[in-house]
């Protein structure tokens, strides 16, 4: 968890103070150990919070089903109907996890976790998210193939119908191709196609 701007090159702007982020780590697929004892404490006396996780995919996972938002972020207004399309795939995204029988830390530990860690700074003008910020840099590509297409794959793989989450991505795909400006798109248009199925 690092809220941060990055607009111009060479420019990471901190969205938090004191402390920037939360920078978790563990092995993969599981457990901790030396070098992983010494990066957390690096971080630590870097100012971020860092703790070893021994389960690090679980909390990594906790992730997705929120930052499959990201897209809707980027692509589209902010308005009643992109709040409904997160949500919509939010849910899809806790069905996918599920479904894969993967193991997810719940929300009430991500939550305690983050506490009230990340204190947003007032000197920093509101921006999007990263994938708001690739298409606001026009950078022809996004990491949205990662976040809600990621839902989407294991939505495939585990038979569960990730319709909003598709939607998504093809929307933040076309953006980003076009180099089409961020969040120009219309929630509500999308949300009576996936309900009437056009």
């Amino acid at each position: 968890m690092l809220p941060s701007t990055h607009l111009d090159p060479g420019v990471v702007v901190a969205k938090c103070h004191p402390t920037p982020g939360i920078l978790d780590i563990g092995r993969i697929p599981g457990g901790t150990d030396e070098l992983t004892a010494n990066v957390a404490a690096d971080l630590r006396t870097a100012g971020f919070v860092s703790e070893e996780r021994p389960d690090i995919l679980a909390w990594k996972r906790r992730k997705l089903p929120l930052d499959v938002g990201n897209g809707v972020d980027a692509s589209f207004r902010q308005d009643a109907a992109s709040k409904e399309l997160a949500e919509r795939a939010g849910a899809e995204g806790e069905r996918v996890l599920s479904a894969a029988g993967l193991t997810v830390v719940t929300a009430a530990e991500d939550g305690e976790r983050r506490g009230a860690l990340l204190r947003r700074r007032e000197d920093v003008p509101a921006a999007g998210g990263s994938t708001w910020q690739s298409l606001q840099r026009g950078s022809g590509d996004s990491e949205i193939d990662y976040l809600a297409g990621e839902v989407v794959l294991l939505g495939r793989l585990h038979g569960i119908p990730t319709p909003a989450s598709e939607a998504i991505v093809a929307a933040t795909r076309q953006l980003a191709a076009t180099r089409g400006p961020a969040r120009s798109l219309d929630a509500a248009s999308v949300l009576v196609e996936l309900d009437t199925g056009k």
